[in-house]
């Protein structure tokens, strides 16, 4: 057993150094806020799941009462799709209505039987 971890820590080694480290700047990475989603709210984003596609309109933009201006404002979307429809918690590259991508982690929300189920993605 314990050859068989020394040879793949080897060869991970190996390949390391070939894997290039990819360094986020702020133009790869734009700091989000809650006022770059609440001209979207009523809006459907279009989740690219498998094995089709699922429509999400996002609902609300949450902000907390108070949060300290020291740090980024915390938010979080809360998006809905019809009850019929069911997505797991994970990462998925979104659509907006807009026309761009995003990729958010969506957690189902615990949501009561009826029109609607939910969803949210928590930005800190």
């Amino acid at each position: 057993m314990r050859s068989c971890f020394l040879a793949a820590s080897e060869s991970f080694r190996a390949l390391a150094p070939a894997v290039p480290v990819m360094q986020l700047t702020p133009a790869a990475a734009p700091i989000l806020t809650p006022v770059d989603f609440e001209p979207l709210i009523g809006g459907d984003f279009i989740a690219d799941a498998t094995p089709e596609p699922i429509n999400l309109r996002l609902d609300q933009v949450a902000r907390p009462a108070t949060f300290n201006p020291a740090f980024r404002e915390p938010f979080t979307l809360i998006f809905s799709t019809p009850w019929s429809t069911l997505l797991i918690e994970g990462n998925y590259r979104l659509r907006t209505p807009r026309g761009n991508s995003i990729e958010l982690f969506l957690n189902p929300t615990l949501t009561p039987p009826g029109e609607r189920r939910f969803y949210h993605a928590v930005f800190t």
